[in-house]
């Protein structure tokens, strides 16, 4: 893959060196960057297997599996104009996700430049390679993207569509580059180094529940016949709808020469030859001058929503804690969840996913949002959205133990702890001050309007439930102190009976509770049972010693 690409560019020289850039230089940096790309582990393609292996092809392959579903959108259309600009909707959006999610760390990359700044290479020649390694990893996506599609228009169009569309796939790959350079250009303008961060990784967040919402809704909500019956020409919003350029020329080809349409194609050939004018010229100096203040870290935070933050702790902390051990644990597992960006990005899609939910199963339901709300009190099907919540506090629990900084938990074998059990409680307490509580109080508040203030005594008892399988899933399946455990195994095979525990655990105290329902004052009955044993398993959980953490946090490093 990396000599092919090479190939490729070798065969354009010229325009590089017209560009100012020594392409000699520019093809070393080039080469070295995406041999790196192809010895990387992605997350989601991780084992136990030390050898190298080409995971990006691997990866190409999954994303051509992807686009078969897209692809056959194309013959249910009445025309390329409609169809292609559902498929290049959907390219553009998978293409813009994986650069922020796959590629932020390429564009926002420090390193090149303390390693090459204090050598005879040019800055032009260092920004080229960087933008044409982004290009090359996203051109490969996009074109297995566009894999069927390529097979699937030459079918219903014309020869002369696989060249057609590989032009348009290279300008909707220029056009992203430039939007999201846009996007962080303004961000770095506005923002200071660690606000920055932590923007790249809200939006991160956004896009993963973009991906999730917009599986499950779309595909309810999209009338496929209905597809062929859409005229997009002449439509005002195409001109300013970039899948819709993108498309026009497929449009020509298959015959309809309207000055409309025209006009569109030039479009998708203009505006992305602009756009990569204003990034090489005018907009790539100033990223490469921001980028400068990136190197660094904050090691404080400060603002009034770091106080806040700092005074909710405090009032959390003294109220729910009872030892020193469990505070130290409460406080530790706090800062870190508010400042770990990684667990952040693992964590709150969990917790947003929870507000999708509703919305899923008010749009798709036949009976319409009106008569879902009204009868939710009868059928109790606001129990399976406590019981979510249930769910989502034990799996963050467990991804509390993960942390690209693992080799800092020797610190817990400096501390006079003699019970990591007390510690372990605190942080489980923290954590539901931080995930769990807030979506408590908010469902309580929603479903009280919606049901009837009846319904608080469920939440009560879901809440209590809570506690216990929590409890219960730590006491099984939790066996690493916070943030002790390196995320590669996260991914490794012995994780499938934990995962069974996290789903079986849930999902078994949900059926109970709905048992219970059924029961004159079983419920209210049952809450004060739940409270009694969430005591005792948060004592038996406090009493566990090194006996139980301490083996598997030393095979840990």
């Amino acid at each position: 893959m990396v000599a092919v690409l090479l190939w490729l560019f070798d065969r354009i020289a010229v325009l590089i060196r017209l560009a100012g850039a020594n392409y000699g230089q520019f093809r070393a940096i080039l080469q070295a960057k995406l041999t790196l790309d192809n010895r990387r582990h992605s997350a989601a393609l991780r084992t136990r297997d030390r050898k190298p292996r080409n995971t990006f092809a691997i990866s190409l392959g999954v994303y051509a599996f992807i686009g078969l579903f897209v692809a056959f959108l194309l013959p249910l259309a009445d025309s390329p104009l409609t169809g292609l600009t559902v498929v290049n909707s959907f390219v553009m959006v998978m293409v813009g996700m994986s650069l922020v999610a796959d590629f932020t760390g390429v564009l926002i990359d420090t390193t090149d430049l303390s390693i090459l700044g204090p050598r005879p290479v040019s800055g032009r020649t260092v920004l080229a390679a960087r933008l044409a390694h982004i290009c090359s990893y996203l051109g490969l996506l996009a074109l297995a993207l566009s894999a069927a599609t390529l097979v699937v228009g030459t079918t219903c169009y014309h020869l002369l569509f696989v060249p057609v569309y590989l032009g348009s796939v290279v300008c909707t790959v220029v056009l992203v580059v430039f939007l999201v350079n846009v996007f962080y250009l303004v961000a770095l303008r506005f923002t200071n180094t660690e606000r920055f961060k932590d923007l790249i990784v809200y939006f991160q967040i956004a896009m993963s529940l973009l991906v999730i919402g917009g599986y499950h809704i779309m595909l309810r909500l999209m009338d496929f016949e209905a597809l062929g019956e859409i005229d997009l020409v002449g439509r005002w919003w195409t001109y300013l709808c970039p899948p819709c350029w993108f498309a026009a020329p497929v449009e020509l080809l298959a015959g309809d020469r309207s000055p409309v349409v025209w006009l569109l194609a030039g479009q998708s050939l203009l505006i992305p030859l602009i756009a990569l004018i204003v990034v090489v010229r005018y907009l790539a100096p100033g990223f490469s001058r921001s980028l400068i203040g990136l190197g660094g870290e904050v090691t404080g935070r400060e603002g009034p929503s770091a106080a806040r933050g700092a005074s909710l702790r405090d009032f959390f902390g003294a109220w729910l804690t009872r030892t020193r051990e469990q505070r130290a644990g409460f406080d530790l597992v706090w800062n870190l969840a508010s400042r770990d960006r990684q667990f952040k990005l693992r964590a709150y899609p969990q917790v947003f996913f929870l507000f999708f939910f509703p919305i899923i199963v008010l749009l798709v339901s036949e009976r319409g949002p009106g008569q879902v709300i009204a009868g939710l009190g009868q059928s109790k099907a606001y129990l399976l959205l406590l019981y979510l919540a249930s769910w989502m506090l034990a799996t963050v629990v467990m991804l509390a133990e993960y942390s690209n900084q693992f080799e800092a938990a020797w610190v817990y074998y400096a501390l006079p702890l003699h019970r990591p059990g007390e510690l372990m409680l605190g942080a489980i307490k923290a954590l539901a001050c931080r995930f769990t509580v807030p979506v408590f109080v908010l469902l309580a508040i929603v479903l009280s309007l919606a049901a009837g203030p009846e319904i608080l005594v469920d939440v009560a008892l879901a809440l209590c439930m809570t506690g216990v399988i929590t409890l219960a899933v730590a006491l099984i399946a939790c066996r690493n102190l916070p943030f002790s455990t390196a995320i590669s195994a996260l991914q490794s095979g012995s994780r499938i009976g934990r995962s069974l525990v996290l789903l079986v655990i849930p999902a078994a105290a949900g059926a109970f509770h709905y048992l219970l329902t059924f029961v004159p004052y079983a419920v209210p009955v049952a809450v004060i049972a739940a409270a009694v044993l969430y005591r005792a398993l948060a004592r038996m959980y406090a009493r566990l010693g090194w006996n139980r953490f301490g083996l598997n946090l030393v095979r840990g490093f």
